[in-house]
């Protein structure tokens, strides 16, 4: 994209992925690159690894994990590496045009990426074509390109749409980081949960901003104590403590509560 991070080898990110990714993971893991190189490109550029050629294929192409999938747009003309194109078997970027293109043209394996200000304006003014359209096609929503502080949008109102991947900044904590995070606690953290029924169903009128149907669900939380608060600047050393509690979801079921506060009590 068009953040400050620095740029780096795909080869290094299929190394770490081989190595770390599938310690406990047991499920598909999607790789989206945007620009790579031909072969020739990437002989030249591990000329000077004291390794050699079949050390690297060993921890290359030739020996990654059968469950990945490479998301890339499929071409002809040698822009790529044919080994790395050839991978791309499961899913095909294919430009976004237009909700009604897309039901009579696209394809189930082919996939959309719109941007974050494109998806918000749409969720708005087509919001049930927007839901009927992540029913069908796998959807990814990325930041505007004027976030080049790396900075990141509420991933939730995309979820709360039926978008399959919303693709934040991991680089920069902060409430969507920690969003994301306890979202995906869920199915053993693997990274896939399945989408609400009413996400799913062909017959649902589901709008995030006008919930006419379902049954509300009561949340009891009760706290027993709290360990590990951090240290406080005052002479001795004991923060006042409370606890924030805070729902996101559709607009109209957000909530927060907190407790009491406790003086001295850290």
């Amino acid at each position: 994209g068009y953040t400050l991070t620095s740029k780096l080898l795909f080869k290094t990110v299929i190394q770490a992925i081989h190595k770390y990714a599938f310690m406990a993971l047991k499920f598909k893991i999607l790789v989206k690159n945007k620009k790579i190189g031909t072969l020739k490109e990437t002989r030249e550029r591990k000329g000077s690894d004291k390794r050699g050629d079949n050390q690297d294929k060993e921890t290359g192409v030739k020996k990654l994990p059968g469950v990945m999938l490479f998301k890339k747009k499929k071409t002809r003309k040698l822009k790529i590496a044919l080994a790395l194109s050839d991978l791309v078997i499961y899913t095909k970027a294919e430009k976004f045009k237009s909700f009604q293109h897309s039901r009579l043209y696209q394809q189930f394996n082919e996939n959309n990426s719109i941007g974050e200000t494109q998806a918000r304006k749409l969720s708005k003014l087509r919001v049930h074509e927007f839901i009927f359209h992540t029913r069908k096609f796998i959807t990814r929503i990325y930041p505007k390109a004027t976030r080049a502080d790396s900075s990141n949008f509420n991933p939730q109102e995309f979820w709360n749409i039926g978008c399959q991947m919303v693709a934040l900044n991991f680089q920069t904590p902060g409430l969507p980081m920690d969003l994301q995070n306890g979202k995906f606690l869920d199915n053993g953290g693997s990274g896939y949960i399945l989408k609400p029924h009413f996400l799913r169903e062909s017959k649902s009128y589901f709008n995030p901003s006008n919930i006419k149907e379902g049954m509300p669900i009561t949340l009891t939380i009760r706290l027993i104590s709290g360990i590990q608060l951090p240290l406080t600047h005052s002479s001795s050393n004991k923060g006042d403590s409370l606890v924030i509690i805070e729902v996101f979801g559709v607009p109209n079921d957000q909530m927060k509560q907190q407790t009491r506060v406790i003086k001295k009590n850290g």
